[in-house]
């Protein structure tokens, strides 16, 4: 009775340590991650003495959707931006060191808008990109 008893705590242990090694479960960047087109919408206002500069300009650009460093965070890139988002349930993102929030639409697509400001303006860039 004792060999069995101690079978069922060993058996029990190992389970245990083997959960707590496991990945996260909801991780699921891998069916985002890849090259990227991105179109860039950036509005901005910025005041310098009495002088105001606008700036409304849409370009696009190459980048890439790439698994971040922390379970859970992707990082969006293109040749004049880096990002890093936390992705929730359902595709939704918001921003991990910026103010942005946004989406995946599909698996190859992605909806994202983040905003930085300054004593002197604001800028909001609108990113919305379909995967390569």
């Amino acid at each position: 009775m004792t060999g069995s008893l101690c079978s069922v705590w060993l058996v029990a242990g190992m389970a245990l340590v083997l959960s707590s090694c496991t990945k996260d479960a909801f991780d699921l960047r891998s069916q985002y991650i890849g090259p990227y087109s991105f179109t860039v919408e950036v509005h901005g206002a910025h005041g310098v003495g009495q002088d105001w500069f606008i700036t409304d300009t849409t370009y696009t650009d190459a980048g890439a959707v790439l698994n971040g460093s922390r379970s859970g965070i992707i990082e969006i890139k293109g040749s004049s931006f880096e990002l890093q988002a936390l992705l929730h349930e359902h595709a939704s993102l918001t921003g991990y060191y910026n103010h942005g929030s946004g989406s995946f639409p599909s698996t190859g697509s992605i909806d994202y808008t983040y905003s930085f400001y300054s004593p002197s303006g604001s800028t909001r860039v609108h990113l919305a990109g379909n995967k390569q």
